[in-house]
């Protein structure tokens, strides 16, 4: 999954949605929005007037001063440049989604309607979030170290499936299989 094939969507580096490798995929999106000026969105929260900074800046007698007002002024240009970045980051989230089913039941929940892209990003893994799932994990373990080179296939080859299969359990939380050894030990019993 990953990258979209570029003859589908034209030239364009849009991101499909990876539902198994959602925590890869999260990464991946979030830096394709950052390319696409949109990422600020998914990073910071909305950004709003901190009362002890504009308290500070009023005078003496607590009326505003032209600093309060130039500060109402930045913090407004910043909504609006974080709300042009968060419907644009919805957009490229929602066209993620699209080809997924699972995915676009989250985007058109009616409760989701009115929310920030990051709201529907942490929506979504919630709702992909494999580790939680014992069973998912098992059978991943299991498959993992039941894993053996076929005949046609070359070492190098069976390495870098053993590294993916890998990857993936890493990202399901199983950090025991992050060290060499444990693929040395697949390696060794495969051959």
């Amino acid at each position: 999954m990953g990258l979209t094939d570029k003859k589908q969507y034209g030239e364009s580096n849009d991101l499909t949605i990876d539902q198994y490798r959602f925590k890869r995929w999260k990464f991946l999106f979030k830096a394709h929005a950052d390319g696409k000026k949109c990422g600020i969105a998914l990073r910071k929260p909305k950004p709003k007037i901190d009362d002890d900074h504009f308290t500070s800046l009023l005078d003496d007698q607590g009326n505003e001063t032209e600093d309060t007002k130039a500060y109402e002024a930045e913090v407004k240009r910043a909504k609006k440049k974080w709300k042009n970045a968060d419907r644009q980051a919805y957009g490229l989230l929602v066209q993620a989604c699209e080809p997924n089913a699972s995915a676009m039941e989250v985007v058109l929940k009616e409760e989701n309607e009115d929310i920030s892209a990051q709201d529907l990003l942490d929506a979504l893994e919630e709702r992909f979030n494999q580790g939680d799932m014992i069973g998912v994990v098992q059978a991943k373990l299991s498959a993992f170290n039941s894993m053996e080179i076929d005949s046609s296939e070359s070492a190098e080859m069976f390495i870098n499936k053993l590294l993916a299969a890998r990857r993936e359990l890493v990202e399901l939380g199983c950090a025991y299989v992050d060290r060499d050894v444990f693929c040395l030990g697949r390696l060794k019993e495969s051959l």
